[in-house]
């Protein structure tokens, strides 16, 4: 059975949308949520071997006494296949609130192959993407910017989806 430890990974993009992304112990989370929420990047955990593996490949981040961290450039490649394979959340509510408020109702009727708005980013907000797949049991999206299909696909948990209103029994499906 492979060694499926957790690794806490900070990654985001800085002013220059540069990516930045490091590993750190999953003992440290509260100093790790703290130091993204500061530096307005995301968390993530790995969930499996394979996002294991690829956290393991990234430089090791290093914690201040300020609270910040120090989270190294990453090239852009390593940057997405960091975001494809793990979920990563804003801690302490970084994110806006849902463009379509605080009711969650809706995001449980969503299926594979409808188009919801996903978070991006403080910086960017909120985009149309496509349910590629659905865990049900992770509460967790694999999606596809709907505008760049050629970008790679993504997860998102089901909190950071947000279904676009669509009239009773009609679909959101795409063409």
């Amino acid at each position: 059975m492979p060694d499926t430890k957790s690794i806490l990974v900070i990654a985001g993009l800085d002013t220059d949308q540069r990516p930045h992304a490091a590993q750190f112990a999953a003992r440290d989370e509260p100093s790790v949520t703290k130091a993204a929420a500061l530096m307005g990047m995301q968390v993530g955990l790995t969930r499996d071997a394979k996002s294991l593996s690829a956290a393991r490949s990234l430089p090791k981040g290093k914690l201040f006494a300020t609270g910040r961290a120090l989270v190294p450039y990453v090239k852009e490649d390593i940057f997405g296949q960091i975001q494809s394979l793990m979920v990563f959340v804003e801690p302490v509510s970084l994110a806006p609130a849902s463009p379509l408020g605080t009711e969650r109702e809706a995001v449980a009727s969503v299926a594979t192959g409808d188009v919801v708005l996903a978070f991006e980013s403080k910086a960017l907000g909120w985009w149309e993407a496509v349910i590629l797949s659905l865990d049900e049991k992770s509460k967790v999206a694999t999606l596809r910017w709907r505008d760049f299909p050629e970008a790679q696909k993504f997860n998102r948990p089901l909190k950071d989806v947000a279904v676009i209103g669509v009239a009773k029994g009609a679909s959101s499906k795409t063409t």
